[in-house]
């Protein structure tokens, strides 16, 4: 034994030093020969860590996002002039008294669905609006709605909200018939360790899952609530028909409900089916460990036979849980796929395919498989017809006749198919303000904005007169495209040359390659643009189609991104790995004119930066790298730290306060004077994905990733 554990010991010992030799030889890997103005770009190892001089105070009360209510805007129009901007300088003193002044945008489609004659209702990332489909005219919006039914009768549609409210409204006019007010919360033993944040995290989440549904006939709406309950309300009324909850529901949302078109009863699936009468409120009997998927084509002409089906793993097949509707027993568990029409007119008979043969089996009084049609059918539907005295196969192409089951004739396949939806991407929608993947927020003089993102096209849209504009790329487009600091220009990255767009479609071609890993980047207030790829950043002359200047490094992590200072001396540049421990990255500062690289004095940390901003004068650098640091742009010199961890910054134009955007769609201020947090708000997004104080100082922008531009001040 100890001979062998010395063997050991030389084996690691050997098996070190090969990895150890690697990464010297690795580090020392051949670069291109730095020009004497960049010497400097290699950053020095502190030999001191820097004294910081902040003091960390209690932070202020967080003003909460405002809460959504649910109300309609008919016929929006214009945003008048003047708009609702404020006009008191934001500064330490006063940002504890800010408030939501207003909000734009349209946010991201997810959902988009034609409900009724010339009516097509959307839900976005912002909300659900109302359109005339002939002349896709918004008729109404309904901002922070998440959820949306149309009825079966095309006259109305329930619009869902995250407090658990609904409006029920006319398709015709986008006006409410009635409000139907939350019935249930989330239950106390499943919140109480919750913040506000958390518990209406919480509390969305559950309403997204939970089902809505109308009856068949349009008569009833019924809904599932946080508290696992069921309410089921008289759409013509507007009064609750019946509130149905039961011990039986467990912990387990009614993600699906049907009703029975008896009119009388109700199913219920989240784990457990559980089958409701809506006279008296309770549950007959429930199934355990039902999963998969109510179907009303699965209900019987009699009603006594309802059932689900479920895909089955283990055999890698459709299933079909049959059930007598009286008591709860099970009737049978058929392998197949069942038609809109699998039961025989008089209740007995059911209808099912399995690998193009037919399966019919007698179902009441009880169960017999009376029969199986082979056919050499790929794929097949079956149904009964009307009478019940054939099954047809494909729409006509077998024809079987019952109870014989005789072939009685072929035909071709008759089988509707599903007409798509347009794309929800498709410049049609974008025109109107929908723009997918929003990235960023611009603040220009006079207080005009734009709302930028998208990849091919990239957009940009004006909140103030909702005009949208776009820019579409040729093929081929191997990065995210990037906009200009004024919002005229975008850039894009191709395999043999750079495209250069304004809005007014004038275009530049840079001949130059790039790769999938390239970054871009304007140069404010100039017609210079930059790429970074690998080791090596290169600015050109847009008009030209000329290279200005090579910056060349040979250590550290390729580049990852770019970020200017506001008048063009200076820009940052890094790059980052991550992994299961996170993110790492580094941080290099270069300067544009002379060109040459700066030291940054290292801060210790190897966290990833995930933004940078520039004072006003670009005298200073400001990193969220981890925690908030700021450097001296000319001496390297590393100035401390904000008290607290950020991702998205913007720093006012006086240079006084730092906004900080936090998880969960949190926003601190931060004073420069005494680097302290003076302010707290919060968006109703679940994240920040940009900002920007307008050039007056007295608005605070923040994009979230809804879409929605919320715009901040003091009134």
């Amino acid at each position: 034994m100890k001979r062998e554990a010395i063997i050991l010991q030389k084996i690691i010992f050997i098996f070190i030093s090969i990895i150890t030799l690697s990464v010297i030889a690795s580090c020392q890997r051949g670069a291109a020969t730095l020009p004497a103005d960049l010497a400097t770009t290699t950053l020095p190892v502190a030999t001191e860590k820097p004294t910081l001089t902040f003091t960390i105070t209690s932070s202020p009360t967080i003003t909460p996002a405002p809460t959504y209510t649910p109300t309609v805007t008919l016929t929006p129009t214009i945003t008048p002039t003047p708009l609702p901007w404020a006009r008191t300088v934001l500064n330490s003193g006063n940002a504890r008294q800010l408030t939501l002044l207003t909000h734009w945008g349209y946010g991201s489609i997810q959902q988009e669905e034609k409900v009724g004659p010339d009516r097509i209702l959307i839900k976005s990332t912002a909300g659900v609006y109302l359109f005339r489909e002939s002349d896709k005219k918004m008729i109404a919006e309904y901002y922070g709605a998440i959820r949306f039914l149309g009825s079966p009768d095309k006259e109305k549609a329930s619009i869902r909200f995250p407090d658990g409210s609904l409006l029920l409204i006319q398709l015709e006019d986008g006006n409410v018939i009635h409000s139907f007010p939350p019935l249930g919360d989330i239950p106390s033993y499943l919140s109480e360790k919750l913040d506000e944040t958390q518990r209406a995290d919480s509390l969305r989440e559950a309403l997204e899952r939970t089902d809505l549904v109308f009856s068949p006939d349009s008569r009833f709406l019924a809904c599932g609530y946080a508290d696992f309950s069921i309410g089921v309300w008289n759409v013509e009324t507007g009064e609750l028909k019946a509130k149905l909850y039961s011990d039986l529901t467990g912990y387990s949302y009614p993600y699906q409900i049907m009703f029975i078109p008896d009119g009388t009863h109700l199913a219920s699936m989240g784990g457990r089916l559980i089958y409701w009468s809506l006279e008296n409120e309770k549950a007959l009997w429930y199934i355990n460990n039902a999963w998969g998927s109510l179907d009303i084509g699965l209900i019987s002409p009699d009603f006594n036979v309802i059932g689900y089906s479920w895909y089955s793993a283990s055999d890698n097949r459709y299933r079909i849980h049959l059930i007598n509707s009286r008591d709860g027993s099970t009737i049978a568990k058929i392998g197949g796929v069942a038609s809109q029409k699998p039961f025989s007119p008089d209740s007995k008979l059911f209808v099912t395919t399995l690998n193009g043969n037919i399966n019919i089996d007698q179902v009441q009084p009880r169960y017999v498989r009376l029969r199986t049609l082979y056919t050499n059918l790929e794929s097949a539907v079956a149904e009964f017809s009307e009478d019940g005295s054939k099954i047809i196969v494909n729409g006509g192409e077998l024809v079987y006749s019952v109870p014989d089951f005789n072939l009685i004739s072929e035909g071709s396949p008759s089988v509707k198919e599903d007409t798509p939806l347009p794309r929800n991407d498709s410049e049609e929608w974008l025109s109107l303000g929908f723009g997918w993947q929003p990235r960023g927020v611009i603040a220009l003089p006079e207080n005009q904005v734009y709302i930028w993102g998208g990849w091919n096209p990239i957009w940009r849209w004006n909140p103030l007169t909702r005009q949208m504009d776009w820019v579409s790329f040729s093929e081929g487009l191997l990065t995210a495209p990037v906009i200009s600091s004024d919002g005229a220009k975008v850039a894009g990255c191709f395999m043999d040359r750079l495209e250069v767009w304004s809005f007014e479609k004038e275009a530049f071609t840079i001949s130059t390659p790039c790769r999938k890993d390239s970054v871009l980047a304007f140069l404010p207030g100039t017609d210079i643009l930059a790429i970074g790829r690998g080791e090596k950043i290169t600015l050109f002359d847009i008009l030209k189609g000329e290279k200005i200047q090579d910056f060349i490094f040979s250590d550290g992590y390729s580049v990852g991104w770019l970020d200017m200072s506001p008048g063009g001396k200076f820009f940052a540049s890094g790059g980052s790995i991550c992994g299961f421990g996170g993110c790492r990255g580094d941080i290099r500062l270069w300067q544009v004119d002379p060109p040459r690289g700066l030291s940054l004095i290292p801060e210790g940390s190897e966290k990833a930066v995930e933004d940078v901003v520039f004072t006003s004068d670009e005298s200073e650098i400001i990193v969220a790298k981890g925690y908030v640091w700021l450097w001296n742009v000319m001496s390297g010199s590393q100035d401390g730290k904000l008290p607290l961890f950020g991702h998205k910054l913007a720093i006012s134009p006086n240079d006084t306060l730092v906004a900080v955007s936090r998880e969960g769609g949190e926003v601190s201020l931060v004073t420069m004077e005494t680097r302290q947090i003076v302010g707290n708000i919060r968006i109703t997004a679940s994240d920040v994905i940009d900002l920007a104080f307008t050039p007056d100082g007295a608005n605070l922008l923040i994009l979230g990733n809804n879409g929605v531009l919320e715009v901040w001040g003091v009134q």
